[in-house]
């Protein structure tokens, strides 16, 4: 990694918990073979965020606490590149590893990055991270057509899900609290359930066939998907977790041959050219998907926003172009 002393760049950085503040640090400037520097401009907040930026801890041996922690999805401008499917000016969109994106500069492999898809302002391009997320873990699925699916949660992440697993042709339930009433036949829900997913269960006439878990943080909804799943179902477990051990109904899981699924997207590349190209063609969900784009004088804002559920509120973008003008 090559330093430049003579520069400072704009970072963001958590002072203590749950506050963000501004800070000039050192630019690098040397991007190393296969990678790109990029101009951020523009990023989403991830509901994986949130728990580091309340506590400004990590949450996985991944993430790197300091400058530009806690942001992974991007988008903006290559200004360096070493790797021959960029060059400098192209508008990418994509994953920052390390979760260190809230910065005026930075390096990433360009595995993790893709070109915004024509049309696509970069504000909007943000979404392809998540998107690519969604269609790595359905890719790992079996054919759901024609099956049941229940997606629990209705964010950002599990709106997403529910608009896949509809176009693959499953027949998707969607659960959550909060009413989503008014987005829920946009994003693919065909029955909405408004309550708990414990509520679900109980409610429910038959279990699913396919469950996403799209909620995580906490432990008591993976024992309701479980318990949600039909005989010889697949439940995902998506939800990113912050506890270590998780108590599980295990035996009726087995009795009924459920299949779980586990883990981060692996490929990368892969799923974010598949999400740039779904994206390219329902772009018509970025509307309804993108509710606040807040400005830097209101990153603490953003983040605080997201933390509380609400039915208006579903992605917030922060617009970072204007941090050349401060």
């Amino acid at each position: 990694m090559t330093i430049t002393s003579q520069r400072q760049m704009w970072a963001y950085q958590l002072e203590r918990p749950g506050h963000l503040v501004r800070r000039d640090v050192p630019v690098e400037t040397d991007p190393g073979p296969g990678e790109v520097l990029i101009r951020v401009e523009a990023g989403g907040i991830c509901g994986s965020d949130l728990p580091k930026f309340l506590t400004a801890q990590r949450s996985s041996p991944r993430d790197e606490v300091g400058p530009g922690f806690p942001l992974h999805e991007i988008a903006g401008t290559v200004m360096r590149s070493e790797d021959p499917r960029f060059q400098p000016g192209d508008a990418v969109c994509g994953c920052m590893p390390g979760q260190r994106g809230l910065a005026e500069l930075v390096r990433v492999p360009a595995d993790t990055v893709v070109p915004v898809p024509d049309g696509l302002s970069l504000r909007e391009a943000v979404v392809v991270q998540p998107l690519a997320t969604v269609l790595y873990a359905l890719d790992r699925l079996p054919d759901v057509r024609g099956r049941s699916a229940a997606v629990i949660g209705l964010g950002p992440i599990g709106l997403l899900f529910t608009h896949v697993l509809h176009q693959r042709g499953a027949r998707v339930t969607g659960i959550d609290p909060v009413d989503r009433s008014a987005v829920a036949s946009t994003f693919g829900v065909d029955e909405l359930f408004i309550g708990s997913v414990a509520d679900w269960v109980d409610r429910a006439g038959e279990p699913a066939e396919i469950v996403i878990e799209a909620v995580g943080h906490q432990t008591e909804t993976i024992p309701q998907a479980i318990r949600g799943t039909a005989l010889r179902g697949h439940l995902y477990a998506f939800g990113v977790p912050d506890d270590l051990e998780y108590t599980l109904p295990f035996r009726e899981a087995f009795d009924r041959a459920i299949t779980l699924y586990l883990g981060i997207t692996q490929d990368w590349n892969g799923a974010l050219i598949k999400a740039a190209a779904y994206l390219a063609e329902h772009r018509d969900l970025l509307p309804p998907m993108i509710t606040h784009v807040l400005g830097p004088d209101a990153v603490n804002d953003a983040y605080t926003l997201c933390a509380g559920a609400a039915p208006d509120r579903l992605k917030v973008i922060i617009d970072l172009a204007s941090e050349a003008d401060r």
